[in-house]
């Protein structure tokens, strides 16, 4: 890798005031820097090296993994231009401490290959398979103490032939299952966490089938919990839900100390409607929801938030053609927002952060097409939104990207990343979902409180095991 690629600079303006309240800061032109376009990417940002500037990472091309600095600086791409690039590389990657030796690295996945990047964007290794049955490439990925040894594993998901593949934190395999329902594919984020409490974690992975629409019904899509060992302990699939294309979030939605998985699907029980579904710790079906309007499909994740203060954690979901909603913990419906009118898909990311500077918590999401920002209230009234115009599939993210102590927020048009804010303070505690899946490593979880856990535990494992029956 050539030293000077971190001096590259993409082009950048000088801030202008739009809309009233927003600025733009800076813009990264991907073509100039001889990169294409990203393509259905998940946006996610660490400071990867230390200078208080955030590495953005994208996908240019869906062939390379470009790490743009939070300045709008090109910091490094993998591989490095003028080498071949992979080929379908996925949506879905990670940043962790793979070997916890306290620097970040980043999984990422591409056609029959797992890459371990260092901060530089150098390969730490590289995982292949050399089997011969199809595997179209490396969708998901995470990191989790799954053994609770101490140590680190990688797990990924393939989209061709469904495999769950983790590995060490060396990139040797540890363990498989290819029980995932063959004929389909993992379109989604994968989750790992110890939902049930017990001590161990668990892994979540959604699959979807190949097909869409009546032609699938007889191969739904299905949610697997499997334990660290690859044993799975239940599923959850319905008599009409052919695609499962978002992550599963993992919170205590109604604040009884015992956590829910909540996810969107494509299609819940009928040709023409989306859906949101809420399963208990142990694998029960808590609720269900679909907006009743026709096509309104769930592509972005839900998202968990106490907006009202009440204990209890609303969702909100953004669904395909026009509608942005909020439920109760219960999944009732207590509003509904038409945004039509910018276009009628949003991208892969619906996210929360006082973005305006009043001390509230807003929903933030952005158009596909005609590239639009919209911010909601937690009532459901639009507090602010931007048209910046232009196409892009990738998902926005917000942060304080370049260290100045303002939220920003991230946003693609076309072939470029645009930084924009609107003065706001930075502040952690508002920025309860600042990209998909929560954070860097997409753990898509709201841990429950300390307090609240050791609260309970002080009532006695009698009382725990009578609650949880």
């Amino acid at each position: 890798m050539k030293k000077g690629i971190a001096l590259i600079v993409a082009i950048a303006l000088l801030p202008v005031v739009v809309n009233g309240a927003w600025q733009v800061k800076w813009v990264f032109n991907y073509t100039s820097m001889g990169l294409r376009s990203p393509a259905w990417f998940s946006t996610i940002y660490a400071d990867l090296d230390g200078d208080r500037l955030q590495e953005i990472i994208t996908n240019p091309g869906e062939e390379r993994l470009a790490a743009v600095k939070g300045n709008g600086q090109l910091a490094w791409v993998f591989p490095p231009l003028g080498n071949p690039g992979e080929t379908s590389v996925g949506k879905f990657h990670t940043i962790a401490d793979v070997d916890l030796d306290g620097k970040m690295e980043i999984i990422m996945g591409s056609s029959k290959s797992v890459y371990c990047l260092g901060p530089q964007g150098e390969m730490e290794w590289k995982f292949t398979l050399t089997e011969d049955r199809t595997f179209s490439y490396v969708q998901p990925s995470l990191v989790a103490d799954l053994d609770s040894d101490g140590d680190m594993e990688v797990v990924v998901a393939s989209h061709g032939n469904v495999q769950l593949i983790v590995l060490d934190h060396t990139g040797k395999e540890l363990w498989r299952v290819a029980t995932i329902p063959p004929g389909r594919g993992v379109d989604s984020m994968i989750s790992a966490f110890d939902f049930d409490k017990d001590g161990l974690v668990e892994i979540l992975v959604q699959s979807r089938s190949v097909g869409e629409g009546p032609t699938a019904e007889n191969k739904p899509g299905t949610l697997m919990v499997y334990d660290g060992k690859g044993t799975e302990k239940f599923r959850w699939s319905t008599a009409w839900c052919d695609w499962l294309h978002n992550q599963p979030v993992i919170a205590d939605i109604n604040a009884d100390n015992e956590y829910e998985i909540v996810f969107g699907t494509r299609h819940l029980d009928t040709a023409d409607y989306g859906g949101v579904v809420a399963l208990t710790f142990y694998g029960a079906e808590a609720w269900r929801w679909n907006p009743g309007t026709p096509k309104e499909y769930m592509q972005a994740e839900p998202l968990a938030y106490d907006f009202d203060g009440d204990g209890k954690k609303e969702i909100a979901v953004v669904c395909r053609n026009g509608g942005a909603y909020l439920l109760s913990s219960t999944g009732q419906k207590l509003w509904r927002y038409d945004y039509l009118y910018a276009h009628q898909y949003n991208t892969l990311a619906t996210l929360a952060g006082d973005i305006d500077g009043d001390g509230k918590v807003e929903i933030v999401f952005d158009t596909r097409d005609n590239k639009t920002i919209i911010a909601l209230d937690s009532n459901g009234k639009l507090k602010t939104s931007y048209r910046y115009g232009g196409l892009q599939t990738t998902a926005p993210a917000m942060g304080d990207m370049d260290g100045d102590g303002k939220l920003d927020i991230v946003i693609f048009s076309k072939d470029q990343m645009i930084c924009m804010t609107m003065g706001a303070a930075y502040n952690k505690a508002l920025l309860p979902w600042p990209m998909q899946g929560v954070d860097a490593g997409r753990s898509a979880v709201v841990p429950i409180p300390e307090s609240m856990l050791a609260a309970l535990l002080l009532c006695g494992p009698v009382f725990i095991a009578a609650k949880r029956r």
